[in-house]
C-alpha cells in the first residue's frame, strides 16, 4: 500500500536524525515578518553537501536552502564575518553564518547562486537569529555556486542512467 501521506521529514534528502534546536527571529525574517522560530536540517551527506536547510516551525511549508560559511569555506573574508558578529555584539566563534541559496533550472541547467548581501547570522548559545541586510554596494545578490551546480548536475546524471 503506497502511503501518500509523507511529511517533509519523510523525504530522503533530508537528515531527521540531527537534533533540531529552535532559533527565534525577533523580528522575522525579510518577506515573512511573522515567522519568527526556524530550525536548521542538515541535508542528507553527498549530493547536497554544504547545503542546509532552515524550516519555518510557523509554517513548515515555507523553508529557505543555506549555503554555511565556515571558515576556510566562506565566501566572506574574515572581517566580514567578524563584522557580523560585532554587529550582534557577539564574537565570530560564536555565531554560525549562512547565505539564502537560489536553485534555478533554466533549459534544463542547474543553476544555483546565494545571497551575499543578506547573510542569515545565527547564535546558538542564545538560541537567536537576524538576517543581516549588507548596505554596501560590492555585495553579491546572486553570486553564483558553480562548483555546487556542477557536482549537482554529475550526481544527478549518474543516478538518472
Amino acid at each position: 500500500m503506497k502511503d501518500n501521506n509523507k511529511t517533509r521529514q519523510d523525504t530522503p534528502m533530508v537528515d531527521v536524525a540531527e537534533s533540531l534546536k529552535i532559533y527565534e527571529f525577533p523580528t522575522g525574517v525579510p518577506g515573512f515578518p511573522d515567522l519568527k522560530k526556524f530550525y536548521i536540517q542538515k541535508l542528507k551527506d553527498g549530493f547536497y553537501d554544504p547545503l542546509k536547510l532552515m524550516v519555518s516551525v510557523d509554517n513548515p511549508a515555507i523553508s529557505f536552502i543555506l549555503y554555511p560559511h565556515v571558515n576556510g569555506e566562506s565566501l566572506f573574508d574574515k572581517e566580514s564575518l567578524c563584522d557580523f558578529a560585532k554587529a550582534y555584539d557577539r564574537e565570530q566563534n560564536d555565531v554560525d553564518i549562512y547565505s539564502v541559496v537560489t536553485v534555478r533550472e533554466p533549459n534544463g541547467h542547474l543553476h544555483l547562486t546565494t545571497n551575499l548581501k543578506a547573510p542569515i547570522v545565527l547564535d546558538p548559545n542564545c538560541q537567536k537569529g537576524w538576517q543581516h541586510i549588507l548596505t554596501s554596494k560590492d555585495s553579491d545578490l546572486a553570486f553564483p555556486l558553480e562548483g555546487l551546480s556542477e557536482n549537482f548536475q554529475k550526481v544527478r546524471a549518474q543516478n538518472h542512467s
